[in-house]
């Protein structure tokens, strides 16, 4: 579990323009091949996730299942985040079946994953139910010396409910795109200087509560 700077840009149609000509003035190469990125988010009952953000608690954490494409590579994933440092803790779900997962609601895909996961984990012992589907391309880029660039674009969100299976909600489209980059603490200055030279400003921006917005769960800009 490596800890890391997380520095994020929100891009419009001419701001994703920009991002694209920076990846190429850094020499940027495609470290992976593009995916479907998914991911299902848990908060407690009074939506404690939501309410650290908002507050700007430094130190918070946030809980999800992810999986990439058609159900690959399922992990149940803890975010630790520290002001723009972050990091997080994997947990394979290899016991959560593709067809299984599909035909569950809501509720059944909870009970099977927290019942099987057995995480030691104290911030688990909070009692998490699913509030929102998160799906999204993600392209991924990277420089020679270890600076990582992501690319998200075709976010969408979904509703998730107790008794219905998690696909049973239609989709709602965002036209935002957003980049982020990542890096250990020794290429700080480095990065500090790339963005100095281009023409976007970083941006807090969560996924989670952008979605939960836009299901009218929370105002958040």
């Amino acid at each position: 579990m490596n800890t890391r700077y997380e520095v994020k840009f929100v891009l419009n149609e001419l701001e994703f323009l920009e991002a694209s000509y920076f990846l190429k003035s850094i020499n940027s190469f495609n470290s992976y091949p593009n995916r479907n990125v998914n991911s299902l988010y848990f908060d407690t009952y009074n939506y404690s996730s939501i309410r650290d953000n908002i507050s700007g608690i430094s130190n918070r954490k946030k809980l999800r299942l992810r999986w990439y494409d058609d159900f690959l590579n399922p992990s149940l994933e803890i975010k630790n985040k520290f002001s723009r440092v972050g990091n997080k803790k994997s947990y394979k779900v290899d016991f959560l079946e593709k067809q299984i997962f599909k035909k569950s609601n809501i509720n059944e895909l909870s009970e099977l994953i927290f019942k099987n996961s057995k995480i030691k984990e104290s911030f688990l012992e909070n009692s998490f139910v699913p509030t929102l589907k998160v799906s999204y391309i993600r392209e991924y880029y990277e420089t020679k010396n270890g600076l990582r660039i992501t690319l998200d674009k075709e976010i969408k969100f979904s509703q998730v409910l107790p008794n219905r299976p998690i696909n049973f909600f239609k989709e709602i489209n965002t036209e935002s795109r957003v980049m982020e980059l990542k890096f250990p603490a020794e290429l700080k200055p480095h990065v500090v200087n790339l963005i100095r030279n281009l023409n976007l400003t970083p941006k807090r921006n969560s996924k989670y509560l952008l979605g939960m917005s836009k299901l009218g769960y929370v105002n958040y800009v």
